[in-house]
């Protein structure tokens, strides 16, 4: 009897756990991607405009992403995992401002069920783009003026 009120207990335990499995449209995301380069602006706040490419040789640093089918993202730095979480995706449709294209879904994920969007940007078959996200920011000194705009590859 035990038992049973242990597998009844672990049953609504797992089932609780809200994330959303990547299937249909959404299983474009399965896979490992490599960021490859980051698009970095700034400067406008005061009155000038400059950009910078950051790459994983520059930064000295490589970051992959890894979303499973069961709705899990885990995000690898240099090789070790330093994150895991679990995806519910708030926007999913297609024309993406930041990626204008018939071939690209925009996304907007919430992260470990937090209430506030935290992973944003689009996908094709091949590149996810974003804006950053929870374990992959970079530090800015600008204070405020500055956008990055960070591309994955599908490994």
């Amino acid at each position: 009897m035990k038992k049973l009120y242990l597998i009844l207990i672990l049953t609504i335990f797992l089932a609780s756990c809200k994330k959303d499995r990547l299937k249909d449209e959404k299983a474009i995301f399965i896979g490992t991607w490599n960021w490859e380069y980051t698009e970095h602006t700034y400067g406008w706040c005061d009155g000038f405009y400059w950009e910078e490419t950051l790459t994983p040789i520059t930064e000295g640093m490589t970051f992959k992403l890894e979303f499973l089918e069961t709705g899990k993202l885990n995000i690898l730095k240099n090789g070790e995992k330093i994150i895991s979480h679990k995806l519910k995706f708030k926007i999913f449709n297609g024309e993406s401002p930041l990626c204008p294209g018939t071939d690209r879904f925009q996304f907007g994920i919430l992260l470990n069920n937090e209430e506030e969007l935290n992973f944003g940007g689009c996908i094709n078959q091949n590149t996810i783009v974003t804006s950053g996200f929870k374990g992959f920011e970079f530090d800015s000194e600008i204070g405020g003026c500055d956008e990055y705009l960070n591309y994955f590859i599908r490994e």
